[in-house]
């Protein structure tokens, strides 16, 4: 029970914290000066970059629970499939026909790799 839970915080964390950092990067600018990446940063991006960084941390503790050819199929396939429901519906961005059948064909792709037999 605890590997689900910690699965779940991880893709919580993850999606959360891309989502955050997409949000927070609109309209920021990026400068390249001759010392340092310079750019704006909001509590939107500061949230997304810990929230990343606590997906890290879990990730770790993930993979170290399950076989790695188990679990990292699974985590990427339902990664892409969380990023594009959160991207359509907080990002107002449009899912296209091609995204769906892609995402069919990861989540068919990922149950043929992960049974057995």
């Amino acid at each position: 029970m605890i590997k689900i839970i910690l699965v779940l915080l991880y893709l919580l964390f993850s999606v959360g914290g891309l989502v955050l950092i997409k949000i927070g990067t609109d309209g920021t600018k990026f400068l390249i000066s001759k010392s340092f990446l310079e750019m704006t940063l909001n509590w939107k991006l500061i949230l997304g970059f810990c929230s990343y960084i606590v997906s890290f941390i879990l990730y770790t503790v993930v993979i170290s629970k399950f076989n790695l050819s188990y679990i990292y199929p699974i985590l990427t396939a339902v990664m892409f499939i969380l990023i594009m429901f959160s991207s359509a519906i907080l990002l107002k961005e449009t899912i296209s026909t091609s995204q769906i059948v892609g995402a069919i064909i990861i989540v068919v792709g990922v149950l043929i790799t992960i049974f057995k037999k």
